[in-house]
């Protein structure tokens, strides 16, 4: 175990007594059962509830009258009940959200409630040295095009929140040079239906009827805490996205893969441009195309 490491009881984990002398970590699933806690082992509790480092704890127990190894023999007792140190503080956090909807504003909300700097991106075309650690696009029926490629060159993670007619998708969690990215998502549905850039076109531009304030703080619950997972420890369902029913509440889940038409699945690493641009779906929705990019569009 390092010296210098931090051991502390995870602070989501309530800590009851059984009996007198028994004291229990966790409530839905308990961490911990410590029988025959003596008043030395509860002192020591108490600075683990804090946080103390190894030595620190070592030498609290003697300092109480006790032996090095009572501290040691504790820690390895209660383990399980221990905050993970793979887990990454994300206080100060910086993710950036793009869209003044009523979804938009709930997932800021929702974020900064958990002490992360969550803000409106600069718009479209922006030059500026930003680079949050993640973005959200905050969409309705179908992703920007242009906020896609946007972050995707700048190697930032980005995860899709599409609200649709009758309910919303959130991911897949793009991360640049790893999987698919949205615009595989566009080429996939274009292969179960030829006419999606034609239907794509049309929908630009259009308002979700599902966004109402119940909807959106549920969308908000669910986006923040695939944030808080990739930000805390790194892990998320990169390739997988979640699509939920806004009336009943029904979730279905699905993985993507790599679309091998796509310039994304040629880079050769992260931060690396695709050799040659994807062939652009064609469809004579081109000609209705919104100014800002097509439905559907390659990654830059």
């Amino acid at each position: 175990m390092p010296p210098t490491r931090t051991l502390q009881i995870d602070p989501r984990l309530s800590v009851v007594w059984r009996s007198p002398d028994c004291m229990q970590i966790g409530v839905d699933q308990p961490a911990a059962v410590l029988y025959g806690l003596s008043a030395l082992e509860e002192r020591l509790v108490s600075a683990l509830l804090i946080g103390v480092t190894g030595p620190g704890l070592a030498m609290l127990a003697v300092e109480a009258g006790g032996e090095e190894h009572t501290a040691w023999s504790l820690v390895e007792r209660i383990r399980p009940a221990l905050r993970t140190q793979t887990a990454r503080t994300v206080s100060g956090a910086n993710v950036a959200v793009i869209g003044e909807s009523l979804t938009a504003r709930r997932i800021r909300h929702e974020l900064g409630t958990a002490g992360i700097e969550a803000r409106p991106a600069l718009a479209h075309g922006a030059t500026a040295s930003e680079h949050p650690d993640l973005v959200v696009l905050v969409d309705h029926f179908v992703p920007d095009p242009d906020e896609h490629a946007r972050w995707l060159r700048r190697d930032v993670p980005h995860l899709p929140v599409v609200l649709g007619d009758l309910g919303a998708t959130v991911g897949p969690l793009v991360e640049p040079g790893r999987g698919p990215c949205l615009h595989c998502v566009q080429r996939h549905r274009a292969d179960v239906d030829p006419l999606w850039a034609t239907i794509a076109a049309q929908l630009w531009g259009r308002r979700s009827p599902t966004e109402t304030p119940g909807f959106a703080a549920e969308l908000a619950a669910i986006t923040a805490r695939a944030v808080l997972r990739r930000l805390q420890d790194g892990a998320s369902e990169a390739a997988a996205s979640v699509t939920i029913d806004a009336d009943s509440g029904e979730r279905v889940s699905r993985r993507w893969e790599q679309h091998p038409e796509c310039g994304c699945a040629s880079l050769p690493e992260i931060g690396s441009a695709p050799a040659s641009r994807a062939r652009p779906i064609r469809s004579a929705a081109a000609m209705t195309a919104p100014t800002t990019g097509a439905a559907i569009a390659a990654p830059a």
